[in-house]
């Protein structure tokens, strides 16, 4: 992962002067690692003003520094030289202070904060902008002079400036442009157009347009270097990494290029509110301390306990280290609107959710593009998903959940009141994940969202499964306030006349509460949903249910959805929310992917004759290459990848036998069966567990063979232990077939040398 971690300081306490250039400085620098693919973090004018939060700020951002992970971190402000110490000044601090108390300077060796299995750490500095405050007391060397320790071959300190020079100005023509610093400014030129992808070559490239504006500018000179410990192999690698490559347009920093099975991937879906008015603490924060914080170690036994050693169906298989590390962890965090910026960032991240062994999803506002994601995660991935609600909401509250999502347990990221003790949300937060990957690893069917099994269990006859043709049914996802039935009556009229009109077809144009059968709601939505050539989604009131249904089609169909809006709607919804969700930014962004038709229920027009068209002509095996649907195309792909691959026979065979009966479970647990009371129930469920165990020894026996088990200790302990089982079983019975098979059983344990 490549991060950055932006510190600016303008306004200082009596004795500096305040830094005009400062904002220029942060927002060059910015939009260059922006395009290097950085994730960007700019620190709080708030923190900045205070040394003690500015230090763990830093502290914090060197914490999370993996083995693999690149971090930048970028300072402009003052600089000085202390007790023979290269130190940044933060914001507000006085003169004064800074020479008297160490607590308020932050020493820019951070050799101190970095873990020892840390990956590439930079530290760019823009400071020692005075002449009065280069060559400061109690120094016996000069800026940027200093070597960090030998132990420190990944990190390096980049000053704009050598001993006996100060950072220079840029200053601002009145009305045309703000004030800049020269070295952020070249630094950012060169890493914007391309000319540097290595600290070596930012380093060149810096110093020569310095030097081409001092010249220019006629101003003195000054000169970047580089600040490192000993020369080594290992350096040089380091300062030849290519670490500053411009990435496609579309890159979503901190995404995962593959998957890994051997490591736990987590990622954080952002909403729209909450990514542009944070809260103090957010939700990729609380995240980050479940999965690298104290908690870590324990997260990654249940992970391994749910994950390892399983077999996937692209033939790999996950064998995860016993001991954990934080280069185990793979954390991407990513905002709705960079999900939707793009078709190419859409199907990243799409990629990356259903690859996810933990997805927490902030469901804040209930969001339609995060709802869409939500569906997609659903209908493809039974792993750990967790929902959290922010924008002061707590767990136990009452909360206006959408219809599909009744059952849904919803977690909280609102930070606490009180500061003190230990942090209840942050508790709340782990257990949650914790007990998630605990019943996962328990429990075959574990289902933290709707959808999954619903879309799986159709039943074994053709007609259960078969596709629904356009010529007979279209089914719409829609909104069933009362307030849009006059809506919902005028488009499912007008779709009809222009399906016979223009095409000579006469489906049945439903909703699912329209299907006159007695099967669940939901069970029957996600059938039909998957079954259906033919779909219609209503975006009018940015329903959320509409766009959780909406994302599982888009996943699971390759026929895709045609969309439609009626625009007037949001604003006469009873939904008291609906408004809100339509100005919403990701809104424009989903029309863009998705190219809704239009259609005014007032005013009795729309673009039907398109979406009959559409509906009609979408044929998955006449399209291009990426189809109908670019959600669907993604996810095939992404499931191809990660979904666990079915088990063995012989030992799914045994698994279920166990469900039925084990020997001598009933002395100190309930059985599974049901109704285990009644002697029938109990007969019947004994009867078909010895079956089923019979089967799996036969099929190791027969299909597997002596040579196969033979040379596999793991199935041949399997195959002997079905034995026993079966042995005693059977002699229990006694009827003279089955001791007939004890017979056979024992010679053929034998026969396994």
């Amino acid at each position: 992962m490549r991060r950055a971690l932006l510190i600016g300081a303008s306004e200082y306490g009596e004795g500096f002067f305040p830094l005009p250039a400062v904002r220029t400085d942060v927002a060059a620098v910015s939009k260059a690692l922006l395009r290097c693919g950085y994730e960007i973090e700019t620190a709080s004018p708030e923190s900045v003003s205070s040394p003690n939060r500015l230090g763990d700020i830093i502290q914090n951002f060197c914490d999370r520094c993996g083995p693999d992970d690149i971090h930048v971190l970028y300072f402009s402000g003052h600089g000085m030289i202390l007790d023979n110490e290269d130190c940044i000044i933060p914001a507000e601090v006085s003169y004064s202070d800074a020479l008297r108390r160490r607590d308020k300077r932050i020493n820019t060796d951070l050799t101190g904060l970095l873990k020892q299995s840390h990956g590439l750490v930079a530290f760019i500095i823009d400071a020692c902008r005075s002449e009065a405050h280069a060559p400061v007391t109690k120094s016996g060397a000069g800026w940027g002079e200093h070597r960090v320790s030998e132990r420190a071959e990944r990190f390096v300190r980049f000053f704009g400036c050598r001993p006996g020079e100060v950072c220079r100005v840029i200053e601002a023509d009145p009305g045309t442009s703000e004030p800049v610093s020269v070295f952020s400014k070249c630094l950012s030129d060169g890493l914007t157009d391309g000319s540097a992808s290595t600290l070596k070559e930012l380093l060149h490239s810096t110093h020569d347009r310095c030097k081409e504006l001092a010249d220019r500018l006629k101003l003195q000179v000054q000169t970047p270097r580089l600040s490192y410990g000993e020369d080594s192999v290992e350096m040089d690698d380091t300062l030849n990494r290519r670490i500053f490559d411009i990435l496609p347009q579309h890159f979503i920093p901190g995404l995962w290029d593959t998957f890994d099975p051997n490591k736990l991937h987590c990622i954080v879906i952002g909403s729209e509110r909450e990514t542009e008015t944070p809260p103090v603490s957010t939700l990729e924060e609380l995240v980050r301390s479940v999965t690298l914080g104290k908690s870590a170690p324990d997260l990654w036994c249940l992970f391994r306990t749910c994950w390892d050693g399983t077999r996937l169906v692209s033939g790999a298989r996950r064998s995860t280290p016993a001991k954990f590390d934080v280069g185990c962890i793979r954390n991407a965090a990513v905002s709705i609107n960079a999900a939707l910026q793009s078709p190419e960032t859409l199907k990243a991240v799409i990629r990356a959710l259903i690859e996810a062994d933990l997805a927490v999803v902030d469901v804040t506002g209930f969001e339609p593009g995060v709802m869409m994601l939500l569906g997609v995660r659903a209908a493809c991935r039974r792993g750990v998903t967790i929902c959290s609600h922010g924008n002061t909401w707590r767990e136990g509250q009452p909360l206006e959940l959408p219809s599909n999502l009744q059952d849904l347990s919803i977690a909280s990221h609102t930070p606490r009141d009180q500061g003190f003790g230990a942090d209840p949300v942050v508790n709340r937060f782990r257990e949650r994940v914790l007990n998630g990957f605990e019943q996962l690893a328990r429990q075959p069917r574990y289902l933290d969202l709707p959808v999954y099994d619903a879309l799986r269990q159709l039943g074994p006859s053709v007609g259960a499964s078969a596709t629904i043709e356009i010529a007979s049914k279209v089914l719409v996802l829609c909104p069933y306030e009362k307030a849009f039935f006059g809506r919902w009556d005028f488009l499912s009229k007008s779709l009809e006349t222009k399906l016979a009109q223009s095409h000579d077809l006469r489906p049945e144009i439903c909703r699912i509460i329209d299907v006159g059968n007695p099967q669940l709601v939901s069970q029957s939505m996600y059938e039909q949903s998957r079954r259906t050539s033919g779909c219609v989604a209503d975006w009018s009131s940015f329903n959320p249910s509409v766009f959780l249904e909406f994302g599982v089609r888009m996943a699971v169909s390759e026929w895709g959805a045609v969309s439609m809006i009626d625009d007037a709607f949001a604003a006469e919804s009873r939904d008291s929310n609906a408004k809100a969700r339509s100005t919403l930014r990701q809104v424009a962004q989903l029309r863009a992917l998705f190219e809704p038709h239009s259609y005014n229920f007032k005013e009795r027009n729309g673009d039907f004759d398109k979406a009959a068209a559409a509906l009609v002509g979408r044929h998955p095996r006449l399209q291009t290459e990426e189809g109908l649907s670019l959600v669907h195309e993604v996810a095939w792909r992404a499931v191809g990848v990660v979904q666990p691959a079915w088990p063995e026979v012989f030992q799914e065979l045994s698994n279920n036998a166990d469900a039925l009966w084990k020997p001598r479970h009933i002395q100190t647990e309930r059985p599974q069966v049901l109704f285990y009371e009644a002697d029938a129930v109990k007969a019947n469920s004994e009867s078909a567990a010895l079956e089923r165990r019979i089967a799996a020894w036969l099929y190791m026996d027969r299909r597997l063979g002596p040579k196969r088990l033979a040379e596999d200790e793991e199935l041949k302990t399997t195959f002997r232990k079905l034995a026993r089982t079966l042995r005693a079983s059977l002699q229990d019975r006694g009827e003279p077939q089955d001791l007939m098979l004890v017979e056979y059983i024992d010679s053929r344990v034998k026969d396994i040398k």
